[in-house]
């Protein structure tokens, strides 16, 4: 896919590019600052933070973005560039995108992310992915069918629900020290290991091993943990 600039008139402070890359480098890359290292990156310069767009709305001439980093993280990014804001409109939920810009301590607490005392002013902003319209069923709707959940598993993944399960399981499984682990990333749990129990037949010579590595099917976890758990948006 070609590369996409917009040019900017000279009293605009900001630029919006779209950008094609691999699949594997969406949600990687070690140049990128983590929503949970802000102490940190607030003493540089400049910070470029990669994440789904999970919210945008415009208020004036100022564009709001809700971003968010597997599996909960999410901080709120302004922008004021005339540029930045009319292509705001165009951002559809889940598209993935680098916001470059200054850490600066919020005015007031930002009770809608988990990074609160923080907000990144963005003076760039690339569109890395972008989602498709519309989506099978909104990322916070707890009420979705299931029918509509397991024919769309990646998308329920993301979910705070799902992803609460995952981190459940993935603690009690790192607790018992598993002799196999997983990292489910293509879903956003960063290092979250899958665990099923072996079904498999061994001779009595093997060496028997108690986990193999597979899709953890999560029924059957969603249902004995739901009413244990308290999801909050944030």
């Amino acid at each position: 896919m070609r590369r996409q600039r917009w040019v900017l008139q000279r009293y605009c402070s900001g630029s919006f590019t779209a950008t094609a890359v691999g699949r594997a480098t969406i949600l990687q890359g070690t140049s990128l600052s983590s929503i949970t290292s802000l102490e940190a990156a607030a003493a540089k310069p400049a910070t470029r933070i990669r994440g789904r767009v999970e919210t945008t709305r415009i208020r004036g001439k100022i564009a709001f973005i809700h971003l968010r980093q597997p599996p909960c993280h999410s901080i709120q990014v302004v922008a004021s560039a005339a540029e930045i804001v009319r292509r705001v409109k165009e951002l559809t939920p889940e598209s993935i995108i680098d916001a470059t810009g200054t850490l600066v301590p919020a005015e007031r607490p930002v009770t809608s992310v988990s990074c609160k005392n923080y907000e990144l002013h963005a003076e760039r902003v690339d569109v890395v992915s972008r989602a498709a319209t519309p989506l099978p069923f909104p990322i916070k709707d707890c009420n979705t069918k299931l029918d509509t959940r397991l024919n769309h598993r990646v998308m329920d993944m993301r979910t705070p629900l799902t992803a609460s399960v995952l981190r459940l399981v993935s603690a009690h499984v790192r607790a018992r020290l598993c002799l196999w682990s997983r990292t489910a990333g293509p879903m956003d749990h960063g290092k979250t290991n899958e665990h099923a129990a072996s079904h498999r037949t061994h001779g009595m010579n093997e060496h028997v091993h108690f986990c193999d590595g597979v899709f953890l099917p999560l029924l059957v976890v969603f249902f004995s943990c739901t009413r244990f758990l308290s999801i909050t948006p944030n």
